[in-house]
């Protein structure tokens, strides 16, 4: 029988998350987006990407759509 392995065990997904991005924001700002990913039960990193990818889709498209 094999030992359990220490530590976290691996996210799903295929793709690594290797870059980063620093980001500046005020505590105010901070607290609700804790707050948001906490009620949304994720964790900040997470939603926070979940809400850059959702309104980059969205500028993509609308700057596709202008002649």
């Amino acid at each position: 029988m094999d030992k359990p392995r220490r530590g976290r065990p691996p996210k799903s997904g295929d793709e690594t998350l290797s870059d980063r991005v620093f980001l500046r924001v005020t505590a105010s700002e901070k607290a609700a987006y804790d707050q948001a990913a906490e009620s949304s039960g994720i964790e900040l990193s997470e939603w926070i990407r979940a809400a850059l990818n959702k309104t980059a889709k969205q500028a993509l498209k609308k700057a596709s759509q202008v002649p």
